[in-house]
């Protein structure tokens, strides 16, 4: 077997990722395990994958075995739990700070305009999910929310007008006839529901390439943009849960315990992998190829 590869010469698969993203080096870091070499940036996107799984399965323990099914609650304390963290690691870790960057109320105001953007496009995309969720059920909206990935493909494709590899092509076309036929016999919720989700896949889409756009055109790290939607998001969210009049649910909530308070911040750790290394893998590989790989996690949480 040939050893050129090994002696400084990309590879195919370099090759793919160099057409795709010139912006990458060919020169990247590798894990040997027995079989094979695994890149640190495909890494990142299977720690997204898993962090996205047991979410789903802590926060079905949350809704079904106690009984907590405020969303807004769980929601500002995602948050607000996220924005802690990583001041905190902001302040002790010198290397996030050589990778992030300085992160104040001086160095947001630089941009402060185009974050609070960005805060509101997330909020409402909230919003959609939340309500959308109310009006589809679960296993319908996973279904409708495959083909987020599509109109991500189409919006790199012919908007972007970037060459993508053929396997990309293959698993989008995929996904979606699976889609189609996996949800053909279950139309039968509001058509306001189906609105809602497809306005979250827009939102979710516009989101991503626009935050995308501005973290290269002003070298801003896609985790600053994490922790500063952080800040902006919690009064916001904090404030829902009064005018939602969910907070009436929490006084009359008789659930609280040591088990509820264990899977609560079970869900609040997994809450920071899960954003923390989705934005990581946007900035490292591309949004589309995290959700390519994130639509294994789907067929998990349909059981």
């Amino acid at each position: 077997m040939s050893s050129s590869n090994h002696a400084g010469n990309p590879t195919r698969n370099e090759k793919t990722l160099l057409k795709t993203n010139p912006d990458n080096s060919t020169k990247k870091n590798y894990i040997n395990l027995y079989f094979f070499k695994l890149s640190d940036n495909l890494i990142v996107t299977y720690l997204y994958l898993i962090a996205s799984i047991l979410l789903n399965i802590v926060n079905r323990v949350l809704y079904q075995k106690y009984n907590f099914k405020y969303n807004f609650t769980l929601l500002f304390l995602q948050q607000l739990f996220c924005a802690i963290f990583f001041k905190i690691i902001s302040l002790t870790s010198k290397t996030f700070k050589e990778k992030v960057g300085d992160i104040s109320y001086s160095d947001f105001k630089k941009n402060k305009s185009q974050y609070m953007f960005f805060c509101v496009l997330f909020i409402i995309n909230l919003f959609c999910s939340f309500i959308a969720n109310q009006k589809v059920n679960t296993a319908m909206f996973l279904v409708l929310r495959k083909f987020l990935t599509v109109m991500n493909f189409l919006f790199d494709k012919y908007i972007n007008k970037k060459a993508l590899p053929n396997y990309f092509t293959q698993s989008v076309a995929f996904i979606c006839a699976g889609s189609i036929l996996t949800g053909w016999a279950d139309f039968t919720s509001e058509g306001i529901g189906y609105l809602l989700v497809f306005a979250n896949n827009s939102l979710s889409v516009i989101y991503g390439q626009m935050t995308d756009g501005f973290s290269k055109k002003n070298g801003v790290s896609n985790l600053k943009l994490l922790v500063y939607n952080g800040y902006l998001a919690t009064p916001i969210l904090f404030a829902c849960i009064f005018i939602s009049g969910e907070y009436k649910g929490l006084m009359a909530y008789d659930g609280y315990c040591y088990g509820l308070f264990f899977w609560l911040l079970s869900s609040l750790s997994l809450a920071i992998v899960l954003n923390s290394s989705y934005f990581i893998s946007n900035e490292k590989n591309s949004s589309l190829f995290t959700q390519l790989l994130g639509n294994c996690g789907v067929i998990i949480k349909f059981y």
